[in-house]
């Protein structure tokens, strides 16, 4: 198998991390230049050779890349032999995949409110049926329900409620402070880079940490947007509160992982 270079995985997953939290291509290029980060045809020059500017077309050919994903060029999954390791999950190539489509389709004011409406759609599970949970508005207030029928209870969930309901406000913000917490350079230089290679890419590192923390403390509906593009994964025990969060930066490394009691 081919083994990714780490300054290439953290240059590729920070696109597509920013990608997903909505930042335009011409955005995040200009971010990669002002952050000293080689473009993929500088790499192995001099510091002084490397500085040549992102262009919108250099970030949108590593967002379309479906090798990043482990796929080969028709999209079907590919030798690990000849494409090497993925970077990415396919899970989040996709999401880049169908935003794209959106950003095509003009948006009113009413779709961006609807799209925002439930802030962590698609992320909560149900830790009794690991079924996800579903968004509804109770007294003016987003709250996500697991809810079986009786039935169903009996067929699969064991001793599951008839309905279970998690507030969004009570996930919300002590999910972003434990993210600020685990996301500072520092931590993410411990956890992403291999002790030889800190140096290299301390630069990277530092600079998607920075993008991170920034986004944790902008207002919920930007959090959610940070959550989503970093593939925040949420299981929700009802009896003991308790919100088991996994987080998997980087394909091949272990997920940062925290249960937060709610």
């Amino acid at each position: 198998m081919l083994v990714p270079d780490p300054l290439t995985a953290l240059i590729v997953w920070r696109i597509f991390e920013e990608y997903l939290a909505g930042r335009g291509l011409q955005g995040i290029a200009q971010g990669l230049t002002a952050d000293g980060i080689p473009t993929p045809g500088r790499r192995g020059h001099s510091a002084d050779e490397r500085t040549a500017a992102w262009s919108k077309g250099a970030v949108r050919s590593i967002l379309v890349n479906p090798r990043y994903a482990g796929r080969s060029a028709d999209g079907s999954m590919a030798d690990d032999a000849t494409i090497g390791e993925p970077l990415l999950s396919t899970d989040t190539f996709d999401r880049v995949h169908h935003q794209f489509a959106a950003r095509r389709i003009s948006s009113s004011p009413d779709a961006r409110a609807d799209c925002h409406r439930y802030l962590l759609r698609g992320m909560i599970r149900c830790a009794l049926c690991s079924r996800l949970m579903q968004g509804t508005r109770t007294n003016g207030e987003s709250y996500y329900r697991c809810r079986t029928s009786p039935s169903h209870q009996e067929a699969d969930c064991g001793e599951h409620p008839r309905n279970v309901y998690l507030r969004e406000q009570a996930v919300i913000s002590p999910l972003a402070s434990w993210l600020r917490s685990v996301c500072t350079p520092r931590e993410l230089i411990r956890f992403l880079a291999d002790s030889t290679e800190t140096n290299r890419h301390l630069s990277a590192i530092s600079a998607l940490g920075r993008r991170i923390r920034n986004g944790l403390s902008a207002p919920e509906h930007e959090q959610a947007a940070v959550f989503r593009s970093l593939g925040v994964r949420l299981t929700y025990a009802d009896a003991s509160r308790t919100l088991e969060v996994k987080v998997p930066l980087v394909t091949g490394r272990p997920a940062l992982r925290t249960a937060l009691r709610i």
